[in-house]
Order: C-alpha cells, then structure tokens, then sequence
C-alpha cells in the first residue's frame, strides 16, 4: 500500500517479503508471514498484531508505534530505526522483544 493507509485488514500465509506496508497502519492483523507489518518514514502503527510471523513483527522506520501486540516473531516482536515513539507496546514470545537503532522515545512498553 505505498504511502497510504491500511486499516482493519488481514494478511496471513505470505511467503516473502512485508505482509503489510503502508505510512498508517491501524487495526491490523499479520500473521504466519515472512514479515509481518511494516511502516514507512513519518508514518503511524496503531493498534495492530503481529504474530508467528517468520522474521519481525513490526517495523518502524522514523515513525511511531502504539498500542501494538508483537508475539512469537522469529526475530524481533518491533524493530524500530529512529528517531521515533514505541509507547504502549507489547511484544512476548519473540526471539528479541524491542530493537532500537538511534535515540527512541520509549514508554510504557511490556516485554
């Protein structure tokens, strides 16, 4: 979905590559994936799962994080480059729970 939003949708049993791509994406659901959600420069992830995905759950690249379930990923529940917000995040299960690179903004996360 390039620069757009991806909103209440559903992405299983993708063999390569990010299930979910977009700049906000809310309400989603990826699972069993290679990769699970991954979200653009400046944009949103809100109130999304990832989970039994391959590689990482959620990837955030300059953009914010929040309310998000990252649960039994193969590497990282959240990968985040930053600068960037993870707050209200929980990420269980995962082979790594939170990954940061560069200076975060980080709150109220479980892991």
């Amino acid at each position: 979905m390039g620069e757009g939003r991806v909103i209440d949708s559903v992405a299983k049993l993708n063999e390569s590559g990010a299930s979910i791509v977009g700049l906000i994406v809310r309400g989603c659901t990826a699972a069993n994936n290679t990769f699970g959600i991954f979200v653009r420069p400046g944009g949103i992830a809100y109130g999304n799962v990832a989970q039994s995905n391959d590689a990482v759950g959620i990837t955030v690249n300059n953009a914010t994080a929040t309310g998000n379930t990252a649960n039994n990923n193969g590497t990282f529940g959240i990968d985040a480059t930053c600068p960037g917000a993870l707050i209200g995040n929980s990420a269980f299960g995962n082979g790594g729970s939170i990954r940061t690179t560069g200076t975060c903004t980080l709150a109220n996360n479980a892991f």
